[in-house]
């Protein structure tokens, strides 16, 4: 597409070491953010289940969950590269490693859910199945 050669040509002119450090630090907050609402739903969804059981309430992983919080706007005052990609890092890991410690230690409570749910409005459940009783091993 010759069209859009100018078009890249003038991108690339212009495309210095601080405007990328800047587009990377804009990514950096934007996905954490969206990271931090994506873990926060799946803590929020384990927390009502486990509040139906009557187990323990969620605390640390909500505090992690914080502290990442606390620690994204920190992108936006890294000088260099490698500040911002250890930070990147430290913030995203911790916030997977809360989403994966939370996805295996519910597994059963949200497989129950997803189980119990039913099909969606309008659509049939497929032939044959039988939905779990008392004593699915999903509970």
């Amino acid at each position: 597409m010759e069209i859009l050669d100018p078009v890249f040509l003038w991108i690339a002119s212009r495309f210095t070491a601080g405007v990328y450090l800047t587009s990377t630090k804009v990514q950096g907050l934007v996905w954490s953010g969206a990271d931090l609402v994506l873990v926060f739903i799946f803590l929020r969804i384990a927390s009502l289940l486990r509040a139906q059981e009557g187990a323990r309430p969620i605390r640390w992983r909500y505090l992690l969950l914080a502290a990442t919080a606390l620690a994204t706007p920190l992108l936006a005052f890294a000088e260099t590269p490698r500040q911002v990609l250890l930070l990147e890092s430290a913030v995203c890991g911790l916030q997977f490693l809360v989403l994966l410690h939370t996805l295996v230690r519910e597994r059963g409570r949200f497989m129950s859910l997803l189980l119990d749910a039913g099909p969606a409005q309008g659509e049939k459940r497929a032939p044959g199945f039988v939905p779990p009783g008392p004593s699915s091993p999903h509970r």
